[in-house]
């Protein structure tokens, strides 16, 4: 697992640290960073709570794409992120399946 209490940091070329923390919250609590995968684009992000998130290379935001569903109430951790095109999109989960 990455990130246990939600820090996500971008480091760039510059040297300068850039920190997400306060970003990727919910309920001001912090949301668990599990799996990160890039494309020639974007950077993506999947949690613990099952949120797929997004960033763009010329943004600075980090955007909330999908939440998987629960099963049997409880969140569905993503585990890995994979790309087979620009339109297909695979991930694992550590409960169901997908």
């Amino acid at each position: 697992d990455f990130s246990f209490k939600g820090e996500l940091t971008k480091i760039g070329v510059d040297g300068i640290y850039t920190s997400y923390k306060e970003v990727l919250s919910y309920n001001k609590k912090p949301i668990q960073i599990t799996s990160i995968a890039s494309t020639s684009n974007n950077v993506w992000f999947g949690s613990a709570n099952g949120i797929l998130f997004k960033q763009g290379s010329n943004k600075t935001q980090i955007d909330s794409i999908t939440v998987l569903p629960k099963i049997s109430g409880l969140p569905q951790t993503i585990k890995s992120i994979a790309f087979t095109s620009d339109k297909k999109i695979w991930m694992s989960t550590n409960t169901g399946s997908i």
